[in-house]
């Protein structure tokens, strides 16, 4: 897992009782990949810079983003 800096993590945090933990956890992972990513923030160009640290398939990171948020 990377190291996500403690006031970046009580920022995401905030986010958390939107998603699922797996889901949650994903979330956290692109949103520092879009701080990381330079030129266009699309879902495969996150997936791309963090590429070998990424647990899981590229698709279930897209997903993320096309399912209704839990109430």
């Amino acid at each position: 897992m990377l190291y996500i800096p403690p006031k970046l993590w009580n920022v995401l945090a905030c986010f958390a009782p939107a998603f699922s933990a797996p889901t949650f956890g994903r979330f956290a992972l692109l949103t520092l990949s879009a701080i990381l990513t330079a030129g266009a923030r699309t879902i495969s160009n996150l997936v791309r810079t963090l590429q070998a640290l990424l647990p899981g398939h590229a698709s279930s990171y897209r997903r993320v983003f096309s399912k209704r948020i839990r109430q």
